[in-house]
């Protein structure tokens, strides 16, 4: 047998692999959002409730109640304590379940990310060099070491658990014994609750997409739809689109890593996802114009949608000016025309480190212009960004707007956002805040000679999410708890001795 006929079942048997990997992670997937990291959120929920059960059991020990008394032996026949530990025992099952669920489920992902990148290099793409997989590969390691850790400290809370009801809830053993099972549960609770890691698979076309924070990004985008869906997508389906353009630009005669056409068709799902066209006039639109045929992820609507909705979460800025920019009617382009310029500008909040800023720069001349973008500011490092960018002249389409009659918004939208782009530069930055609080940013717009043609000051906040202070806070309350309880349980029992 030669080496390319074993090479070629190795690859059949890894595909093979990837059919079954793939079903059961979908099961799993399903699964977790349902029940576990979404839906009825059992993760966050069955901790705190196994917490107050074991609470109860530590704080009543060998005291049980009068209405207990009475209502027991109807039902159950065991003191308070008793039952209790029972009740964490199935409580600490379910949980230990669920994790080894989760964990099992980020292990296929994992699995599968290594095999789809076998096949891809069998193939002569060696996707493993490729921007974003060592983020992804490290992101799912840590994943993983995470739930691990979560799993062991549960396994050892049910360890103490099974051992208090064989040793007898009511000895003096099984007493301290509960207390360390509680800062088990405690501790674990304080692991999960401040969990942030994003949740990901491969059985969705978009699982991955989000999953992980980009490390670079371009700063001038000439096609921002593009190329900003192309910093957010994973390997695999950054490979599956640049396909896709590579087979639109040879059907349209152009260099194969043109974004034109391209950009085009993200923006008409851009505007189907804003419920500016029906899926019928989606689909007839790009089949008549690109001549793709079917079945392809280029009529895939719900990939597309889930595409644009983290476009929307990872640039809100760019979402608001490309809004502005939608909402222009022609006297506002024959302003624009007027002036020779156009300079737009938008911020986020700075939440966790994550916000961005964007810069629309439009020339109306008939020039190429060369033009200085410059950002300052005290509160942020560096205090001072310099951007030179080149503008083309104004398009032809720009030049023919004022004699062009809207037989539509749809149409109006359209050309509009196709003039923006031909003209337009857009600037793409990541504020990085010294300190919380605001952030006074001061953002000047000037000529190839320094002299002032625009500016404008912007304001933005640096500072964690509420509910992430929340999440944080009960993290180092409960993990505190976990501490101490055991720690004053033994010294109370050492002193008891003495």
């Amino acid at each position: 047998m030669s080496e390319e006929d074993g090479l070629s079942i190795n690859i059949n048997q890894i595909s093979e692999r990837l059919k079954i990997l793939r079903i059961i992670e979908d099961l799993l997937s399903r699964f977790d959002k349902l029940l576990l990291s979404k839906g009825a959120s059992l993760m966050l929920v069955l901790p705190p409730l196994i917490a107050l059960v074991v609470g109860i059991g530590v704080w009543k020990e060998n005291r049980t109640p009068d209405w207990w008394s009475a209502f027991s032996p109807v039902v159950f026949d065991l003191e308070l304590t008793p039952f209790m530990d029972w009740l964490s025992v199935m409580f600490l099952l379910a949980m230990l379940l669920m994790l080894t669920a989760n964990t099992a489920q980020a292990m296929i992902s994992r699995m599968i990310v290594k095999y789809n990148a076998l096949i891809h290099l069998n193939s002569g793409n060696n996707i493993e060099k490729s921007h974003g997989f060592e983020q992804i590969t490290q992101m799912a390691n840590d994943a993983i070491n995470k739930r691990l850790l979560s799993t062991m400290i549960t396994l050892l809370a049910l360890l103490l658990q099974v051992i208090i009801i064989s040793l007898g809830s009511l000895s003096e053993v099984s007493e301290i014994m509960r207390e360390f099972s509680l800062s088990c549960v405690l501790i674990n609770f304080s692991l999960l609750i401040k969990r942030t890691t994003v949740d990901f698979n491969t059985s969705d076309e978009w699982g991955l997409v989000g999953a992980y924070k980009p490390a670079f990004h371009p700063s001038i985008l000439n096609y921002p739809l593009t190329e900003i869906l192309l910093t957010i997508c994973d390997p695999f389906l950054r490979f599956k689109i640049e396909k896709i353009i590579e087979e639109i630009n040879t059907k349209r005669r152009v260099k194969l890593d043109n974004y034109r056409y391209f950009e085009k068709i993200v923006l008409l799902h851009y505007l189907h996802d804003e419920g500016r066209m029906t899926t019928t006039d989606l689909i007839g639109k790009i089949k008549s114009e690109y001549k793709i045929e079917e079945p392809s992820m280029i009529y895939d609507v719900q990939l597309w949608s889930e595409l644009i909705r983290h476009l929307h979460e990872t640039c809100n800025p760019f979402n608001r000016l490309m809004t502005r920019t939608l909402q222009k009617n022609l006297d506002d382009l024959n302003l624009i025309r007027e002036s020779g310029y156009y300079f737009d500008v938008d911020i986020d909040d700075i939440f966790d480190e994550k916000g961005s800023m964007f810069v629309q720069l439009i020339n109306a001349t008939h020039k190429k212009r060369t033009v200085l973008l410059k950002t300052q500011s005290a509160h942020t490092d560096p205090e001072i960004i310099t951007h030179s960018i080149e503008l083309n002249p104004q398009g032809k389409a720009m030049k023919e707007l004022g004699n062009r009659p809207w037989e539509s918004d749809l149409e109006r939208r359209e050309v509009i956002l196709a003039v923006a782009d031909e003209s337009s530069a857009w600037i793409w930055m990541n504020p990085k805040s010294k300190s919380t609080g605001e952030l006074v940013i001061n953002v000047r717009l000037e000529d190839s000679e320094g002299h002032l043609i625009d500016g404008r000051t912007l304001i933005s906040l640096s500072r964690t999410p509420m509910l992430r202070r929340f999440s944080l806070m009960t993290s180092r309350f409960a993990f505190s708890f976990g501490i101490i309880i055991p720690i004053f349980r033994l010294s109370w029992w050492v002193f008891s001795m003495l």
